[in-house]
């Protein structure tokens, strides 16, 4: 073709140079990516071009601005952008932003200081600048008013940064090391304004433009200007797709409308736990053309993160290049307006045809010229939904799920997907919650913790039920609060504290997203009441398919209102088989909505307590099974109704239940406590001491010494106002074992000897014997053997006479124990294995685990470490069924002293650590001393003399505070040892 030719060809395709770097502006062609000032000159603006065409690159990848702009070439361009903005293009605000990028290149050029950082600048300001004014001529009178107040701030940002690059450039020698940090915090700051300048402008869309799109827009830019024939056979075939250009069907016209389109959204910042989800997603993806996957459970579950996950896998990015888009569904509810938003995020301006049979045309056409492409439509649930799962949207998605060139990922709350196939990347309860490792990741990501409240940080976690949002929500108001504040507000405040910038959309509020999902599935109402119902229940609803009907009798369609909001992911099914909600949405409704099921949950309340008068009166056990599976709603039920409406009849179910639980090895403080509170509140005197009593036994059971023996003092006080000596002698041997506990001997002592008075008065030969076994086992904590060995067979007598099994067990068990001590250990193997046999027929759970306990104990002491270890795992396995955390802690420890004396120092630790933590919290010093002791030893014997010294330091204080003289002893030698190896290592290393 003739070079002088008026149909000659656009430059940057067709020819290798240009002479004319305003034309690089005026062509619908991507400005050059940032220039390199201060390079040669002499390369011409269409190499640049060039090679911005040949390197254009995901956002995610390494950008390499091209070489050969100068600044003359700069200000040529920024000149041309000032007179469009004046001019041809009217968006104000646009001429003043090219002016001062121009000036500010100008003060670059010029610079004698910080030039590096100043041509750094100006870069930026010249390649933003040059976009910017892309983005507006091709919006043109389509531009809206956000564009044009994001203009308007741009112009502000460069004002400063011009002031700012002034002062950088003026800065004499002497001024740049003075003001080095000063500069460094300018810099940053001209950095951080045009970053946000970026995002606001959306500028990075221009760079993102496919390669192929670019070639077909500048070749119809020649074809508009020219006016030729449209044919083949005047375009080259190295410049033309044929697949785009003959299968696509396109012509010149819509070939036109087509503009870049909007680059996927950016992948998540903190993305954990869900790896075999994505890896699983991929592999469909790759394995079969045109698969359709759906992503959905509730709101706050990650399903936009997870989509968003995969459009970003390298492996999906290098099969679908720039064919990667992602569509917010939020506020679509009809057909049109859903093809419509699929068509803008492709690069189609023009809008959709009216008729059915015309909607689908353009859509086609954007797949045809495309070739394989990923689609995401995220949100789907409000179009689907909200426009009555209409036809038209039906059938829309069925014709994309039907066209092999596409992949489509479909999110939606709930599971009401339209009924196409569907690739399942998980069970039907939809995206689960995290687990709690990847739950700590996703805060520590965001919030760093110290160490020593990370165990706060994951109750706070384990609180918030490991839903992605509430964890990514939290974490930020972590970012200035500790998780014990945290923890605070999550019980004071609930979710009202989990929002973020003002908590504006479902992204930023969990109660937002609840909301939302409230209006998207209809949630009003008798549903709403049911819901809110259902929030009421804490630990969810067991055997919930038989017992829901009686328990909210007053809800003829209980099971459809389940199957309702079963598909709205509002509740779920554990894998325990109950009826569950989310702990954040459970606590949302429940605050926002608990006023409506206000009369439903005092007839639940009835329920309860005519199931505990069947379980405890009439011994059915069903109703006993349902009384402990349920136990933590009926008592969070009961402790909200004695604080609302206390009578008489419920103190005493409460009283009744809660004996019920201890009876079974369960039992709870807080709720004890209220049905004493209600009892003093109501003045029911005869029922007030045993009630002091049991809550007393409650707080012993959960290692609260000092107010069981409060309680207990209490209660000897008014059984002494009722004259009533046998509860009397039972506080007082109550009071003794919890003084035992807390290593008050002389204490406890003192009321065993009391107990035993009163017992002796009034001839109760079980009092006695019990008040005799308790010396013993304080005799036997004060190293008297002798003694403890006497008071034991004295009870063990006095049990034989009364025919009272158990206690004559415990004797025996206790006679094992004594002559452990004494180092008697055939005799104390025999007496233990004796007690075990005794315990089974009794089916005394504790007994047996404390007997195995024991015997692992001797046999280790035997030097049988095998057969230790297997019956202190026993023993730990049985405690355990029956929440006994002091006697696990105790097989943790004697674990850990058995693998000490095996060589195992490592494994050691590890169960010594382990016991320690138990111990530290049941407020165990004397288990905290021996375990330190035991690491110390440990420690010592690896070569760790620092860390063994702070150990064993630690165990001296505790052996201290506790009068142990002989734990003492062993920490002075331990430290002995330390202090030898010590000086010596440090004497040779002096004399080498």
């Amino acid at each position: 073709m003739d070079k002088g030719s008026s149909r000659r060809f656009p430059f940057s395709i067709f020819e290798k140079k240009s002479k004319s770097p305003q034309n690089a502006l005026l062509t619908p062609l991507p400005i050059a990516p940032e220039p390199q000032f201060g390079t040669s000159s002499s390369s011409s603006l269409s190499t640049v071009v060039a090679e911005s065409e040949a390197g254009l690159s995901p956002s995610n990848s390494e950008y390499r601005p091209p070489s050969g702009v100068g600044f003359s070439q700069a200000k040529s361009i920024l000149s041309v952008i000032a007179s469009l903005g004046a001019g041809s293009i009217s968006i104000p605000g646009l001429h003043v932003a090219g002016q001062i990028a121009l000036e500010i290149v100008n003060i670059a050029e010029t610079a004698k200081a910080n030039k590096v950082n100043c041509k750094d600048i100006a870069t930026q300001c010249f390649h933003l600048t040059s976009v910017v004014s892309i983005g507006a001529r091709n919006l043109g009178a389509e531009a809206d008013s956000l564009f044009v107040k994001n203009i308007q701030t741009f112009v502000i940002d460069l004002q400063e940064i011009h002031r700012i690059v002034g002062i950088l450039a003026g800065r004499k020698q002497r001024g740049i090391y003075y003001h080095a940090r000063d500069d460094a915090v300018h810099i940053e700051r001209c950095r951080e304004m045009l970053t946000r300048c970026t995002e606001r402008l959306q500028v990075k869309l221009q760079l993102q433009e496919h390669s192929d799109l670019q070639q077909i827009k500048a070749v119809v830019e020649w074809l508009k200007a020219n006016q030729p024939p449209v044919t083949r056979s005047l375009i080259p075939d190295k410049y033309v797709n044929p697949k785009i250009y003959h299968s696509s069907g396109l012509n010149a016209q819509m070939l036109y409308r087509l503009e870049p389109s909007l680059p996927p959204h950016p992948p998540p910042a903190h993305f954990f736990g869900r790896g075999d989800i994505l890896r699983e997603a991929v592999k469909a993806i790759l394995s079969e053309e045109g698969i359709n996957i759906s992503i959905f459970g509730p709101g706050g579950m990650g399903k936009t993160s997870l989509s968003l996950a995969i459009l970003d896998n390298a492996t999906v990015t290098e099969r679908f290049n720039y064919n990667r888009f992602f569509v917010s569904c939020e506020a679509i509810t009809n057909a049109i307006s859903l093809v419509d938003e699929i068509l803008r995020c492709m690069g189609y301006r023009k809008s959709v045809p009216n008729k059915d049979d015309d909607r689908m045309i353009p859509l086609y056409n954007c797949f045809g010229s495309r070739g394989p492409l990923i689609l995401v439509l995220d949100n789907l649930e409000t179009t689907w939904v909200a426009s009555g799962k209409d036809h038209e949207v039906l059938k829309i998605i069925e014709r994309i799920t039907h066209s092999k060139a596409v992949t489509l990922i479909v999110t939606m709350r709930g599971n009401l997907f339209p009924d196409l196939a569907w690739y399942p990347l998980f069970s039907t309860d939809g995206l689960p919650s995290l687990n709690a490792e990847s739950a700590r990741q996703v805060y520590l990501a965001i919030a760093p913790v110290p160490d020593e409240q990370i165990s706060l940080l994951d109750e706070l976690l384990m609180e918030l039920g490991y839903v992605p949002l509430a964890i990514n929500l939290t974490a930020h108001v972590g970012c200035s609060q500790s998780p014990l504040v945290l923890l605070k507000r999550w019980k004071k405040e609930k979710t009202r504290f989990l929002q973020k910038d003002g908590g504006s959309d479902r992204l930023r509020s969990i109660d937002v997203s609840i909301e939302v999902s409230l209006k998207v599935f209809q949630i009003k109402d008798e549903l709403l009441r049911f819901f809110a119902f259902l929030a009421c229940l804490t630990d969810g609803i067991y055997d919930w398919e038989n017992s829901l009907e009686n328990m909210a009798p007053d809800f003829p369609n209980v099971y459809d209102f389940v199957q309702t909001l079963q598909s709205g992911s509002l509740i779920h099914i554990h894998d325990s088989g109950r009826l569950r909600i989310l702990s954040p949405v459970r606590l949302y409704i429940k605050d926002h909505y608990g006023e409506l099921c206000k009369q439903d949950m005092i007839k639940l309340e009835d329920y309860y307590l005519n199931s505990i008068k069947e379980a405890t009166e009439d011994g059915i056990p069903e109703k006993a099974k349902f009384l402990i599976q349920d136990s933590k709603n009926i008592m969070e039920i009961f402790e909200g109704a004695l604080q609302d409406h206390p009578s008489q009849s419920l103190v005493q179910m409460s009283y009744r239940y809660s004996k019920f639980l201890y009876s079974k090895y369960q039992y709870n403080v807080e709720f004890a406590d209220e049905f004493v509170i209600a009892c003093q509140r109501l003045k029911l005197g005869d029922l007030l001491p045993h009630v002091i009593v049991h809550a007393g036994d409650v707080h012993l059971k959960a290692y609260l010494y000092v107010k069981a023996i409060k309680l207990y003092n209490e209660a000897v006080s008014l059984f002494k106002a009722q004259s009533d000596e046998v509860n009397t002698a039972q506080c007082f041997g109550l009071l003794a074992f919890a003084s035992q506990r807390m290593y008050h001997y002389l204490e406890s002592t003192k009321f065993y000897k009391a107990a035993y008075e009163i017992s002796a008065k009034l001839n109760d030969g079980c009092g006695m014997g019990q008040c005799l076994k308790g010396l013993g086992n304080v005799l036997e904590m004060t190293e008297d053997y002798a003694g403890a060995l006497e008071k034991l067979e004295a009870a063990h007598q006095i049990f034989d006479k009364e025919q009272y099994d158990l206690g004559k067990v415990q004797c025996v068990q206790g006679l094992g124990e004594v002559y452990c001590k004494l180092r008697d250990y055939s005799a104390s193997k025999e007496q233990l294995e004796a007690a075990y046999k005794f315990y089974v027929t009794l089916d005394d759970q504790l007994g047996m685990a404390q007997c195995l306990q024991n015997l692992g104990n001797v046999l280790s002491l035997m030097g049988d470490h095998a057969g230790a270890m297997e019956k202190l795992e026993s023993a730990y396995q049985l405690l355990g069924a029956i929440n006994e955390q002091l006697g696990q802690a105790k097989c943790l420890q004697t674990q850990g002293y058995v693998l000490r004396i095996s060589g195992e120092y490592t494994a050691s630790i590890e169960k010594l650590d382990a016991a320690l933590k138990v111990f530290e919290k049941t407020g165990s010093c004397e288990g905290m001393a021996q375990c330190l002791e035991n690491m110390g030893h440990m420690l010592r014997a690896n070569g760790k003399y620092e860390d063994a010294r702070k150990k064993t330091n630690e165990a001296y204080e505790l052996y201290s505070g506790l009068g142990n003289k002989a734990g003492k002893a062993e920490c002075l030698l331990n430290l002995a040892y330390v202090y030898i190896v010590t000086i010596s290592t440090q004497f040779f290393s002096r004399s080498n």
